[in-house]
């Protein structure tokens, strides 16, 4: 009995902490020809993937998680679409950034080095 009251003491600390925690957003919009799609949304969610911070993202009124490649197929969409980015935790500001770089690089993968002629 003891042991149930110490995990629900622990389980609503946590939650109060996580509540503590800034929530940022920032609006960013498809500027690749291509839109985004199933290439581009891998990358998405891989990256949001590397952050301790919970990831959601709002296309048409609809809020999804951004570390999830099943939810993030609603966000497959064309060129000038805007989605809002919103992070929640410690690297919430450093996630946001690296998500809003890679939609300002139009998904862009970083370029190949060109083998060594030997």
């Amino acid at each position: 009995m003891t042991e149930s009251r110490s995990l629900i003491a622990e389980k609503k600390q946590q939650r109060l902490v996580e509540m503590s925690e800034p929530e940022l957003s920032k609006q960013v919009t498809v500027t690749s020809p291509n839109g985004l799609h199933l290439r581009p949304l891998e990358m998405l969610v891989s990256l949001a993937r590397q952050y301790k911070s919970s990831i959601e993202i709002i296309k048409d009124n609809e809020r999804i998680d951004g570390k999830s490649m099943m939810e993030g197929l609603a966000l497959i969409s064309g060129q000038g679409t805007q989605m809002t980015v919103i992070a929640k935790g410690k690297d919430a500001e450093e996630a946001l950034d690296a998500l809003a770089k890679l939609f300002a690089s139009d998904f862009a993968e970083p370029s190949a080095k060109p083998p060594s002629s030997s």
